[in-house]
């Protein structure tokens, strides 16, 4: 299977929030009704939040491209860009994004595993992130990579409040 991995860029808003609305449409659309889903994607992927996403000096992206057509991507935080202030010297997974058509071909592994590339090269102790408690197929993935869950924490869906996992995965041994 072709496929690459680039960092993006300011340029790549436009191409990053249709695959992430996308995505994410495909993931949660069902667990809520149009409207909620209309409030959060309509501020989580707004071109110019994104410009200012990327244009952090404390926050990456990685596009996968399949086939010529981008197939998801990976945003990390670290310092001040994370979403949790408590999490020590960590790297911040805020998003691992692949569209449904690319699930299931091991390209999930190919964004976790340039996280981790990411983090090790940054000297971080561990990677962090936060998954909704009902999302399972994440969380076994998750788990699989070695993740352990560490506590919760309250994420707003449009107009609805969530419970998250946070889980953690240790890079020192």
């Amino acid at each position: 299977m072709d496929y690459t991995l680039r960092q993006a860029s300011i340029a790549d808003a436009h191409t990053l929030g249709a695959i992430g609305e996308t995505t994410f449409r495909e993931t949660f659309a069902a667990h809520y009704s149009a409207e909620t889903m209309a409030i959060y994607v309509d501020a989580a992927f707004a071109v110019d939040k994104l410009r200012q996403e990327l244009a952090s000096n404390s926050s990456v992206f990685w596009i996968l491209t399949v086939e010529e057509r981008c197939a998801g991507y990976l945003k990390l935080n670290w310092g001040d860009a994370q979403t949790a202030s408590h999490v020590g010297d960590g790297l911040e997974v805020e998003r691992i994004y692949l569209s449904r058509a690319a699930q299931g071909r091991g390209l999930g592994r190919v964004l976790f595993d340039k996280a981790r590339s990411v983090a090790e090269a940054m000297h971080k102790e561990f990677l962090w992130l936060g998954v909704w408690e009902n999302n399972h197929p994440a969380i076994g993935f998750y788990r699989a990579q070695g993740f352990v869950e560490i506590g919760t924490h309250r994420f707003q869906m449009g107009d609805v409040w969530d419970t998250d996992l946070t889980m953690k995965l240790s890079l020192v041994t």
